[in-house]
């Protein structure tokens, strides 16, 4: 008899088990991603590889709001370029201007600097910390499909516990 009711618990413990996993990943994977912000920090993914190898393509960046005059010479910064204007880029200091309130930037994997110098105005800050990899995460739950992965798996986690529960009650 002892052997039956404890066969009978497998299943519920499975699930449990499961679906507690599931819920402390999703936590660890969405921590980096979101506790930085409660500290000010900005978080870009880094798509293509012109830091490369100080930032790999696909990596996270964690980005300290400074004031423009702080930024020093090989400081690698974050900044709105491009025609639109809500391009974002990742480059590092060659030289601040301060006397005309401009930065002269460089891709690490660039042969030459960028043709134009970028404003103080264009800023966002100053590039704290790299997290290889975390960029695709990033990126995948940025989009729209991707927003509903978590919530998703949340629920399913959820499903699990409580599944879980219920077969250790039916059979206990």
């Amino acid at each position: 008899m002892r052997r039956r009711i404890v066969r009978e618990k497998r299943p519920a413990g499975i699930c449990s088990i499961a679906g507690y996993v599931l819920i402390w990943a999703m936590i660890l994977i969405c921590l980096p991603l979101v506790l930085p912000r409660f500290f000010g920090y900005e978080i870009y993914a880094i798509v293509s590889g012109s830091m490369e190898p100080a930032v790999p393509a696909g990596s996270a960046v964690y980005v300290e709001r400074v004031l423009p005059e702080q930024v020093a010479e090989g400081d690698i910064i974050t900044f709105y370029g491009g025609g639109s204007g809500d391009l974002v880029t990742t480059h590092r200091v060659v030289e601040n201007r301060k006397g005309k309130r401009e930065f002269l930037t460089k891709g690490d994997a660039n042969p030459q600097p960028d043709m134009l110098p970028r404003s103080y105005e264009s800023l966002i800050g100053r590039v704290r910390w790299v997290l290889p990899g975390a960029g695709r995460a990033l990126e995948a739950v940025s989009d729209r499909p991707g927003k509903y992965v978590p919530g998703l798996l949340l629920a399913a986690a959820a499903l699990l516990c409580v599944a879980g529960e219920r077969g250790r009650r039916n059979n206990g």
